[in-house]
């Protein structure tokens, strides 16, 4: 693989930047929510029983800390469990505590490596602006999944996020004609515009996302950056300020970290 040795490398010192956490693991067979795993998190959505139904209540409601407490205590008393990796990793990366949703979503790799534990561990990374190390994890998805378009879109994304517009490219043109009606693809789309100085292109995909989603968040954050490449300071100032008086409050905000890495 193309980054297998760098990917193992940082997987090392993941477990041991975090000897401290207790550890956990993840579903052996979960299905990615909606239209593709840039989307979201994916987590196993049906047949729970026991105290993981509770769990799934719990991070439904998006109660976070509850989810982090009542996954800890159930794999305290019962043993690791795939459900409980899954919900306390990405329990942890809501919660803006990056280096335990790393610890518990590799983990998660560990024991069953397939294209979902991949992806989650690296749409963690890729949140908080790992991104080389997110495409690490997109690429051996796509080893196992060749020519998914969810994983090339997550790829492109991670591309994106660290500069490789090339490679960015090349992933988004494979991954687009997929998704004709997704917000995220248009998003990007925008990204890599503004990234190749193209700002009226950029514009009209971060309009369009809108359009498709007007709760995408990251849209409105490269539309601002986009308006302000043509010089259109009303456009701008309005995407900025929809921003930040609605950061926080849609869950759907956080499908890709693209847009982290679009300012001028």
């Amino acid at each position: 693989m193309k980054h297998a040795l760098g990917f193992l490398a940082f997987a090392l010192i993941l477990t041991l930047s975090s000897a401290c956490t207790s550890q956990v693991i993840m579903p052996k067979s979960t299905a990615s929510s909606q239209s593709s795993l840039a989307s979201k998190f994916a987590t196993v959505n049906s047949g729970y029983a026991g105290p993981y139904k509770m769990v799934a209540d719990v991070y439904a409601k998006r109660d976070y800390q509850e989810c982090v407490n009542l996954t800890t205590q159930i794999m305290d008393s019962e043993g690791a469990t795939v459900e409980g990796l899954t919900f306390r990793g990405i329990s942890y990366a809501k919660l803006n505590q990056p280096w335990y949703a790393f610890s518990d979503l590799l983990m998660a790799t560990q024991i069953d490596y397939n294209v979902v534990t991949l992806s989650n561990l690296g749409n963690a990374l890729r949140m908080f602006g790992y991104c080389v190390r997110a495409a690490d994890a997109f690429e051996q998805a796509l080893v196992l999944k060749p020519n998914d378009p969810s994983l090339l879109l997550n790829l492109a994304s991670s591309y994106a996020c660290y500069g490789d517009l090339n490679s960015a490219n090349e992933n988004f043109t494979k991954a687009i004609p997929n998704f004709p009606q997704d917000a995220v693809a248009f998003t990007i789309a925008a990204t890599l515009k503004s990234q190749q100085n193209d700002s009226a292109s950029a514009v009209k995909a971060a309009k369009k996302a809108i359009e498709l989603d007007p709760n995408y968040l990251p849209a409105y954050k490269v539309l601002t950056v986009a308006c302000r490449g043509i010089n259109d300071k009303a456009c701008a100032d309005q995407a900025e300020l929809y921003y930040k008086q609605h950061l926080g409050q849609f869950t759907k905000s956080r499908r890709t970290a693209t847009h982290q890495k679009v300012n001028r």
